[in-house]
């Protein structure tokens, strides 16, 4: 799937594969259930790349590591 051409239409396989972001974004616990149900009634209606892009555009792509975030100093860091 790609943005550079938005009006293409999208395949059978092409929704599969944004079925099954959407499969490991509900798994680790990034999207809810009644999101995942809506995102993914509208990946099965999506005709082009267009439409399906947006459904995913805020999930980490299948196997992505997700940046690491610090959340407690360690003794004797400063703040600023």
């Amino acid at each position: 799937m790609t943005d550079d051409a938005p009006e293409l239409r999208a395949s059978d396989a092409d929704r599969e594969r944004v079925a099954e972001v959407l499969r490991d974004a509900l798994a680790e616990g990034r999207l809810d259930m009644a999101e995942f149900e809506e995102r993914l009634d509208a990946t099965y209606q999506a005709r082009t790349y267009g439409e399906l892009a947006p459904i995913i555009r805020d999930l980490p792509a299948a196997g992505a590591v997700p940046p690491t975030v610090d959340l407690v100093k360690e003794p004797g860091q400063s703040g600023d």
